[in-house]
Formats: C-alpha cells, structure tokens, sequence
C-alpha cells in the first residue's frame, strides 16, 4: 500500500473531481480535487459523468492525500484507523484506548461512523467489543465481505 497522508481541509478547497471506481464490493465514487480524495462512499447509481483519477488518486509514486472536514477528535480517529493493518479487527474500546481516550468508547464510534472516506479509511475493520460486526455506513454485508477479503490477503486499494 502506498503512503497515505491525513489532512485537515480547507473551507476553501472545493471538490472539482469525481471519479467511479469498480470494486470486487460494488462501484464507489470517489470526490476530490486533484490534490487529495475528500469523499468516498459505495453507489448503487452509476451515471456516465465520471472522470479520470487524477494523477495524485493513483500514481503509486505519490502519496495518497485525504483532505477532511473534522473535529480533531474526528481526525485523531480517523488517523489511528490508518494504522490498522489488513486482515485485523479491533474493538470500539481498543480503538479508544489507542487513541489514548479509554473512556470515550460512544465518541470513537461517532467518529468512525462520520468518516467520510469509508473504504479508503478503513473503518470497516472496527467491530463491536463482543466480536459482531456492528454497523457499517455501506451496507452491512460489504463490511462482511471486506473483511472477509482482507482475511485472505485481499484488499480494496487498488489505488493505495
């Protein structure tokens, strides 16, 4: 997986790219400027409008920038989520310990739940404490089969 780099995003930073991304999970669409990803997120409805990835999105040469909008609360989360390696699962709590917030279980979850780069930050491999899945942003069963996959030593990020 190539580098990826969190970054807070300017107000002024507007989306000027979108691009249609086909997974082994379903079409995702992807929002940005031709800089950093801001938004991803699993559709169901696919219209002609797509782009290109721009050449940062997928030039293994590069960095992968995210640009979000975040408390730095949101952003501490969504950070730690990057260092969850494929194939390995960790529970709300051990998140929250992590992230040196033992007792902030409830708002580590808000957290991951507002991710706006489900996917790509990889909030999917945060499970319930009791081993369940939990909730996912995307759709259940593409969490299961997320998992699934990276379990086998497959993943999503073919631009990554």
């Amino acid at each position: 997986m190539k580098p990826v780099i969190l970054l807070p995003r300017p107000a002024s930073e507007s989306q000027t790219h979108r691009a249609l991304w086909a997974t082994p999970f379903g079409t995702m669409e992807l929002r940005g400027s031709k800089n950093a990803l801001h938004e991803s997120r699993f559709i169901n409805d696919i219209r002609a409008d797509q782009e290109a990835l721009p050449d940062p999105w997928y030039d293994a040469a590069l960095p992968l920038n995210l640009a979000v909008h975040g408390t730095e609360f949101q952003c501490q989360v969504w950070q730690a989520l990057l260092s969850v390696e494929s194939g390995l699962t960790l529970s709300y709590r051990a998140l929250a310990e992590r992230i040196q917030h033992p007792t902030a279980t409830r708002a580590v979850a808000n957290a991951v739940a507002a991710n706006p780069l489900p996917g790509i930050i990889p909030c999917h491999r945060v499970i319930r404490l009791n081993g369940q899945l939990g909730g996912y942003s995307q759709e259940l069963w593409r969490k299961a089969a997320l998992l699934n996959a990276e379990s086998k030593g497959s993943t999503l990020y073919a631009i990554c």
